[in-house]
């Protein structure tokens, strides 16, 4: 049965109430780069709600997974560039223990920086998480990232960048929730422009219950809603074929989407048990 057992993923948001009912006997891996405690915890409630679409034990699409959760933010929200460049490099070995193979396979990141329209920024301007998203593909950690809520294009950074995984949000019916950003993204390297189609994929989004601290649960909506169910559902296509690299992972999501292959929905939209159905007869 495929539950994520055996895979950790990794979150980076405001923390994590590991008692929640949905959250309970999972192994879970805490570190406050805000105000530096040691228990599990989150004054925000958005970390604790992603976590529980990840691995919930009921409203979890990878019931079984490992958590290493990176608190990156404060109670209103608010993060700083170096705290969450911070983070990313303490998923490459959170027990600090390089002889350990501590790190996630996947960091589910429901966060972003929102770009301006019509511009077109320099690539290098984003130089830290672009170095700190390459990173982790050539470590084995595979990124995916919320597109933002701007409802307008382009996607913000890091997920507007070109390697990571971008994932935007649609509605209950089907469509792409109004809130979701659209691409493309424009980027300079070097002397020429870069023209990306992104999301990636798309997943729900809109009107999605999960965790939420005070051993409660709460309806939210956001791309940040939807990065976890790509993030879970990349997590069981793991634990089908453990040998599964970043770039395999990318091309079997956007194989697998319900084709859209626009600026709106991206390659299409998220369809784990294909996903799944092809990782398990992926040979690279």
């Amino acid at each position: 049965e495929l539950d994520g057992h055996g895979i950790t993923v990794g979150i980076i948001d405001t923390g994590i109430q590991s008692r929640h009912q949905e959250l309970l006997n999972k192994p879970v891996v805490f570190k406050d780069f805000v105000n530096h405690i040691s228990n599990p915890y989150d004054d925000h409630g958005h970390g604790t709600h992603v976590a529980g679409t990840i691995t919930g034990n009921k409203v979890g699409i990878a019931t079984e997974a490992s958590i290493v959760f990176a608190k990156a933010f404060a109670a209103g929200g608010s993060t700083a560039d170096s705290g969450l460049i911070e983070a990313m490099q303490w998923m490459f070995d959170p027990d600090n223990n390089s002889s350990t193979n501590d790190f996630p396979r996947l960091v589910s990141n429901s966060w972003g920086g929102e770009l301006d329209v019509d511009v077109i920024y320099d690539v290098e301007d984003f130089a830290p998480f672009l170095r700190a998203v390459q990173a982790w593909i050539h470590g084995g950690i595979i990124p995916i990232f919320a597109a933002g809520n701007s409802g307008k294009s382009p996607n913000g950074f890091p997920g507007g960048l070109a390697e990571p995984i971008s994932v935007g949000a649609i509605s209950p019916n089907g469509d792409l929730a109004p809130f979701s950003s659209r691409g493309p993204n424009l980027w300079k390297v070097g002397e020429s422009v870069l023209t990306l189609l992104k999301p990636d994929l798309s997943a729900p989004g809109d009107k999605i219950t999960s965790a939420y601290p005070g051993n409660k649960y709460a309806s939210m909506a956001g791309t940040s809603m939807a990065t976890p169910h790509v993030a879970g559902a990349v997590v069981l296509a793991l634990q089908a074929n453990p040998k599964l690299k970043f770039s395999d992972v990318k091309k079997l999501l956007l194989k697998s989407s319900e084709k859209k292959i626009d600026n709106q929905f991206g390659y299409g939209i998220l369809n784990a048990y294909e996903l799944v159905k092809l990782a398990k007869s992926y040979r690279p």
